[in-house]
């Protein structure tokens, strides 16, 4: 159960693999901008709602915000789900630094709160899709699952030390100036994250004309239905809620312990939320350097197991010095469960339905973050804040550890497959997002080819794509030798693309070993990635106009 430290070359190594990718870094800066100005801005109002109506108020202004998200999310996310990724985050970046704006004017000439929170749970519900259309980016931008886990470790990195770097310059700010100026911060971060992502290459784009987008799963709920219908996703998704319901219990208790338990003051409740954020730093580098481990499963409970112990102890004994130990260990287990998390899920679902199972997962947690902000105030009024908070954290923990047997066999499950490296390793597949290549590497099948065969006769109806994993083949048409084709490439895709005979029989000049894969799931590979299907039609007119 153990989660042994990140060694650091494994760490630096993982680290270089994101920031040598320009659009990778590009999308982290963004992140890390924006999430400075959100960190600010949330000390800002958390302070705000505190000084208009104490625990009870800010309680209920945050569960309000995420109970609104959770419901909304996947609506919002279906709605912009059908335009290119890129696109939809710079829209949010911009129609949040605009409503921002409106809200440091409301507090600057001294409005009602209620209208100022209001605007603020809009600027919510406007950035909700943000995380889940980012995350559903990201796996069109690496080349395999490692990448894909050390991706999601430096952004969570990256986000742990804006977490760090906003509630702390949030509460800077708050001693020497006041809300409406930490307010109008986040502005600014927003543009800055639009202009950015404005830069990133790669993602969003539709396939060439000839080659049709991919459709997507329709119906704003079908997000829920692809969590449920997976045991897998079914189990990790359980879990994670679980542990939003302490971290939402937090967002509220971090105020109580900063402003009653330990009297650090205002200025406190930014900086409990920075040792937060100090300790996410910590752990987003545990799980950058285990990003090849093959344990992604049980990393993600480790994580939930550590978010359950800090409240106990901090509730329990209310001293400043235990509660800066308790809210940086609080901060090691996040990025565990989210890295980990978003990993499973994007090495699990499709690239076209990713957008709405984000939408639907973050939905669930919102929701659960939601009556963890509700069920502080009344646990502690009812029992206090040592056993109030052992009453919430001890039933997470509880089934964290009941569910550690299925956790281990999640692992062995998410193995990369034997032939994986043989997929990545051919230009027309290199591209496809983890999961598509690792159900491409799962349901090929071997055949060794003697020389002289013949794989495929031209004017035959084609029914199966293949890669050469070793020998040498000849493409002929009409007793021309059209090309020799080796180790590394592929043949099949034009009968199965263009749905006409073969264009060419394919002979094996040497004794070959090929690896084979059925229409139909060479069809959901490639037909599910914009970018593949627009190179596989770039190689079909290629080899046609020969």
């Amino acid at each position: 159960m153990t989660v042994v430290p990140a060694a650091p070359a494994a760490t630096g190594s993982s680290a270089r693999l994101v920031w040598a990718d320009r659009d990778l870094r590009r999308l982290n800066l963004s992140l890390l901008g924006s999430t400075v100005g959100d960190g600010a801005y949330a000390t800002a109002l958390a302070v705000y709602a505190f000084a208009w109506g104490g625990a009870g108020a800010l309680g209920a202004y945050v569960a309000a915000k995420l109970a609104l998200k959770a419901l909304a999310l996947p609506f919002l996310v279906a709605a912009v789900d059908r335009f290119p990724r890129t696109t939809v985050l710079v829209a949010l970046d911009l129609a949040r630094a605009a409503l921002v704006a409106v809200v440091a004017l409301l507090v600057l000439v001294d409005a009602p709160p209620l209208p100022v929170l209001v605007t603020a749970g809009v600027v919510g519900l406007v950035g909700a899709p943000y995380r889940a259309v980012s995350a559903a980016l990201t796996p069109s931008l690496v080349s395999s699952p490692r990448a894909l886990t050390a991706a999601n470790g430096v952004g969570s990195t990256v986000e742990s030390v804006a977490v760090l770097a906003g509630p702390a310059l949030g509460g800077l700010l708050l001693a020497v100036t006041s809300v409406p100026v930490v307010v109008a911060l986040d502005v600014l971060t927003f543009v800055w994250s639009a202009v950015l992502v404005l830069g990133v290459r790669r993602t969003g784009r539709l396939p060439a004309a000839s080659s049709p987008p991919p459709r997507r799963p329709g119906g704003a709920w079908s997000g829920f239905g692809t969590l449920w219908s997976d045991p897998r996703l079914r189990l990790v998704a359980g879990l994670a809620c679980l542990q939003t319901v302490v971290a939402g219990a937090c967002a509220v208790f971090t105020v109580v312990v900063a402003l009653q338990l330990v009297d650090l003051g205002p200025p406190g409740v930014g900086y409990l939320t920075a040792l937060v954020g100090a300790g996410a730093v910590a752990g987003g580098l545990v799980a950058l350097g285990r990003a090849g481990r093959g344990s992604l499963a049980t990393d993600f409970g480790a994580g939930v197991l550590l978010s359950t112990v800090p409240p106990l102890v901090v509730g329990l004994v209310p001293d400043p010095v235990v509660a800066v130990l308790a809210f940086f260990v609080l901060g090691l287990g996040n990025p565990l469960v989210d890295v980990n998390l978003l990993t499973m899920v994007q090495r699990t679902v499709p690239a076209q339905a990713l957008g709405l199972v984000f939408g639907a997962l973050q939905s669930a947690t919102r929701g659960a973050i939601a009556v963890g902000a509700l069920l502080v105030p009344l646990l502690v009024g009812a029992l206090g804040p040592g056993w109030g908070l052992v009453a919430l954290v001890l039933p997470v923990a509880a089934a964290t550890l009941a569910c550690w047997p299925a956790l281990r066999r999640l692992d062995r499950t998410l193995a990369p497959p034997a032939l994986l490296g043989l997929v990545r390793d051919q230009a027309l597949l290199a591209g496809l997002p983890p999961a598509a290549q690792e159900l491409v590497a799962t349901r090929l099948h071997r055949l060794d080819v003697p020389a002289g065969t013949h794989v495929i006769e031209a004017g035959q109806e084609g029914d199966t794509f293949y890669l050469i994993a070793s020998g040498r083949l000849d493409a002929v048409r009409d007793s021309v030798r059209l090309s020799t084709m080796r180790a590394g490439d592929c043949f099949g895709e034009i009968a199965l693309l263009r749905d006409v005979p073969r264009t060419a029989t394919v002979v094996a000049v040497d004794d070959a070993v090929l690896y084979a894969l059925d229409r139909p799931d060479f069809l959901q590979a490639v037909g599910a990635d914009p970018e593949t299907t627009a190179r596989a039609d770039l190689l079909v007119r290629t080899r046609i106009d020969r």
